[in-house]
């Protein structure tokens, strides 16, 4: 009898495993669309992507999260500028307001910020200023700064 007892207990047990990871994966998807005035960051831009250039300039194509981003309990820790050609990392300008480090990523035609603790502060306005000393691999810069600012939530998700 203690062997069936035993057996119970570890099938329970995983019953309610499976049972978590399924609420944690509903969680985490059910909440793309999101609203307006929850998330850990709501974003909005000082700069058009597509910046009128010449042809042998850098021009920024996108920044993500493009909009509010709704996800309980897990924030958004990755912002990222895409470009129309690969970053020179060696000649790569940034500027964060309020002053803080960040760790840089280059992958592809992409630069990827990450905060160096293991979220934004919160309750901030930061602005990522991409400044136009920074240059592309064929030598090409950007024609002006770009940036780009988003609000952390503060705590409790207000």
């Amino acid at each position: 009898m203690t062997m069936n007892r035993t057996a119970k207990i570890i099938t329970a047990s995983l019953v309610v495993g499976v049972i978590l990871i399924i609420l944690l994966v509903v969680a985490l998807t059910r909440n793309k669309g999101g609203s307006k005035t929850d998330g850990n960051i709501v974003p909005t831009r000082t700069s058009e992507p597509t910046q009128s250039a010449t042809n042998d300039s850098v021009k920024v194509l996108s920044v993500s999260p493009i909009e509010d981003i709704k996800i309980a309990h897990l924030p958004v820790i990755h912002i990222i500028f895409e470009f129309d050609k690969k970053i020179d990392p060696n000649q790569f300008a940034y500027q964060i307001s309020p002053e803080m480090q960040a760790e840089i990523e280059f992958k592809g035609n992409q630069v990827i910020f990450k905060p160096l603790e293991d979220v934004w502060p919160t309750a901030t306005n930061i602005t990522i200023s991409i400044l136009p000393q920074t240059r592309a691999v064929d030598g090409s810069s950007l024609d002006q700064p770009f940036q780009y600012t988003f609000t952390t939530s503060f705590p409790g998700g207000a």
